[in-house]
């Protein structure tokens, strides 16, 4: 007599009801996005078209004429560069992604997506008000984005203090981003040249950052970086 096998479902351990996330998958879709946004930030800064009599001197015209269009580049260059090392380094540190986590992430990845649209229009716009805050804006909302994905997916569920001190420090990293380009703001209605120069402030916040958690975080989080 054969033996009488219990139900297949019997056979398979519970599994919690909720999303099943492929943190692999997510990871390739987000540097794919990634990818693209820096693509189309290069693909904005056309050869200059001198006709059929090129000279010297109307080529380094035009180029002077893009300088910038290329400044802009540069700019967005460094903060999606920057942004992608924090994001990079979060699903290092995280390795289970809920729904509101996973719902974060595509909205920061929007974001992202967006900048080439404002660094095309400072670039050609740069002296005007508007196009300097259109800018700044959007800095703003992606740090705001980066910050809350930091939060909901390593913060909230961290377990150790390590793991709390890592996530705390991106997250500021990404608000100090928001706060430069909101304080920018005022200083933008008066100059925008020199709203644009007060975005350097970054640097300094993040420097500043880095040595305030220095001894609290792992030999492994290279807060220079």
């Amino acid at each position: 007599m054969s033996p009488v096998m219990p139900p297949q479902d019997e056979l398979m351990p519970h599994q919690p009801i909720g999303i099943q996330v492929d943190l692999p998958r997510v990871v390739a879709f987000s540097d794919g996005i990634f990818a693209v946004a820096i693509t189309i930030l290069v693909l904005a800064l056309a050869v200059p078209d001198l006709g059929s009599r090129p000279t010297d001197a109307a080529l380094q015209a035009r180029l002077a004429a893009l300088l910038p269009g290329i400044l802009s580049f540069v700019l967005s260059f460094t903060v999606v560069g920057l942004y992608w090392l924090s994001h990079h380094r979060l699903f290092q540190v995280v390795h289970h992604l809920d729904r509101k986590a996973l719902y974060a992430n595509l909205f920061f990845l929007l974001t992202i997506c967006f900048i080439p649209f404002p660094t095309g229009v400072i670039g050609l716009y740069g002296q005007l008000p508007t196009a300097a805050i259109l800018y700044a804006g959007s800095m703003v909302v992606s740090g705001l984005a980066l910050a809350a994905l930091w939060w909901l997916a390593a913060m909230r569920p961290a377990r150790q203090k390590s793991e709390r001190a890592v996530a705390q420090y991106f997250t500021l990293r990404a608000l100090a981003t928001s706060a430069v380009f909101i304080a920018s703001t005022p200083v933008i209605l008066i100059s925008p040249t020199w709203g644009e120069r007060f975005w350097i402030a970054v640097i300094p916040a993040y420097l500043v950052l880095g040595r305030i958690y220095r001894r609290s975080l792992t030999a492994e989080l290279r807060p220079g970086i």
